[in-house]
């Protein structure tokens, strides 16, 4: 394998990185919003973006889970 395959290689995994954490973050982002009072048109707009990608729906379905799980430890550990 020659140093510009390495090189490409190591480009498309840092894009892919960089791309899943920038959905894991727009994930959280909407999971927080959400526990707040979307206007009609935020809600189109998750609904969009929802649509838009499997992955979008995947990390949107893990955050979700995620803040559920916090949820709960708050409740236990609540006196």
């Amino acid at each position: 394998m020659n140093l510009s395959m390495v090189a490409a290689k190591y480009q498309l995994l840092r894009e892919s990185t960089t791309n899943e954490d920038l959905v894991w973050n727009a994930a959280v982002e909407w999971v927080m919003r959400e526990h707040e009072i979307l206007t009609p048109d935020e809600l189109i707009e998750l609904t969009a973006w929802l649509k838009a990608d499997p992955a979008h729906l995947a990390a949107y379905d893990e955050a979700s889970y995620l803040w559920k799980l916090t949820g709960i430890a708050m409740q236990k550990t609540d006196y």
